[in-house]
C-alpha cells in the first residue's frame, strides 16, 4: 500500500521552534544614560526654538497681493460673519417657538429665579455652618 503525500509525516520535518528574544544588553553605564537624555533634551530644545521663532514673512514672487483682492477678502470674511450672526439668532428664534410650544415662555426668567433660590439656600446653609462651629468652640473653652 502507497502512502500518499498528505499522509507521509516521515518526510516532513517539524517547523524550527520560535527563538525567544533576550532582554538585550544590562551593561549600559549611567554615563552612557546621560549622554543620551542630554541628547533628547538638545533635540527638544531646538524643535521647541524653532516653534519659539516669529513666522517670517512669505515673499512670492509669482503672487502678488492687490488693494483689490484685500478688499473682496474683507469682504467675504464680513459676509461670513453676518451669516453666522444670522444663523444664532435663527437658533434663538427657533429654540424659544419650541419653548413655547411646551409651554415654557419665560424659561431664562425661570432659571434667574432657580439661581438665586440656590444662591438663598447656600447663603443660609453656611451661616448654619458658622453658628454650629460657633457652639463647638464655646463647648470647647468651656471645657479647657
Amino acid at each position: 500500500m502507497a502512502k500518499s503525500e498528505a499522509t507521509n509525516y516521515d518526510s516532513a520535518s517539524a517547523p524550527a521552534p520560535k527563538r525567544k528574544r533576550g532582554k538585550g544588553d544590562t551593561s549600559i553605564t549611567n554615563e552612557e544614560v546621560q549622554l543620551a537624555l542630554e541628547e533628547l533634551d538638545e533635540e527638544e530644545q531646538g524643535v521647541r526654538s524653532r516653534k519659539r521663532q516669529p513666522a517670517a514673512e512669505i515673499v512670492s514672487p509669482m503672487f502678488v497681493v492687490t488693494p483689490i483682492m484685500v478688499s473682496k477678502a474683507k469682504e467675504r470674511v464680513d459676509k461670513l460673519i453676518a451669516e453666522k450672526k444670522k444663523q444664532a439668532a435663527q437658533y434663538l428664534l427657533e429654540r424659544d417657538e419650541k419653548l413655547k410650544a411646551i409651554g415654557k415662555e419665560n424659561c431664562d426668567e425661570y432659571y434667574v429665579e432657580k439661581i438665586a433660590e440656590v444662591k438663598e439656600i447656600a447663603g443660609g446653609a453656611a451661616q448654619d455652618v458658622v453658628k454650629e462651629a460657633q457652639k463647638v468652640l464655646e463647648k470647647n473653652q468651656g471645657t479647657s
